[in-house]
């Protein structure tokens, strides 16, 4: 059985993209795939390198995928990048409920989040979320999106 959490935080934040950095830094996974392109691609990068990779790119929704091989977990970051934008998402899942669940909220530290929710994977959006943090400024459609999917 895997395991999802899903972290929402505010968009078109540079110094959350450097939060995301530093917290990977400071977490204890080790990175061993990160880019662009899923599935990402071989990674030995700095903290630097990895800033670099998140904040590159233009589009509406700027999206970069990480591994973790030796802790099996996956990360996807989708960061909010236009004016318009209502929240940036990171996605954390692999086998340990706990490893997942402590990323989560180990990432909340860095970027100011508005929620974290954990679920299992592969049951889709309308399962029982977990709630592991929610802040008063979270805005209601995020609510709404979790509690109505």
């Amino acid at each position: 059985m895997d395991f999802v959490a899903f972290n929402y935080f505010p968009p078109n934040k540079e110094e959350y993209i450097k939060g995301i950095a530093e917290a990977i830094s400071a977490s204890g996974i080790q990175l061993t795939h990160l880019g662009k392109n899923d599935p990402p691609r071989k990674w030995s990068g700095s903290a630097e390198e990895i800033y670099d990779v998140l904040s590159g790119g233009n589009d509406k929704t700027n999206y970069t995928f990480a591994k973790d091989s030796k802790n099996k977990v996956d990360i996807d970051f989708s960061l909010g990048n236009c004016p318009e934008a209502i929240t940036s998402t990171i996605s954390i899942s692999g086998k340990s409920k706990e490893v997942v669940e402590r990323l989560c909220l180990h990432f909340s530290k860095y970027v100011n989040s508005f929620l974290c929710i954990s679920g299992q994977l592969g049951l889709g959006a309308a399962q029982q979320w977990t709630y592991l943090l929610q802040n008063d400024h979270c805005p209601a459609s995020i609510l709404d999106q979790v509690k109505n999917a």
